[in-house]
């Protein structure tokens, strides 16, 4: 009886795990906001999605490049 609940615990342990991912790319606009270039799309989860939506844009003259994660 203890290991069934041991092994009924577990699996429900892992069935509540859920990844948080989103497909992100960069986009780059130039000053007017028009899209100069758009990157490939990846699935980023957890971690690095939050390294993704939280990175800073890169200004280069007139052209910023952000990730966009949808």
């Amino acid at each position: 009886m203890k290991y069934l609940f041991l092994i009924l615990f577990a699996s429900l342990a892992l069935l509540s795990c859920k990844k948080d991912c989103k497909n992100c790319k960069t986009v780059t606009t130039d000053s007017q906001g028009n899209v100069v270039q758009t990157g490939s799309t990846n699935e980023y989860c957890d971690e690095e999605l939050d390294k993704k939506e939280n990175e800073e844009p890169v200004v280069v003259g007139d052209n910023t490049t952000k990730w966009v994660c949808e």
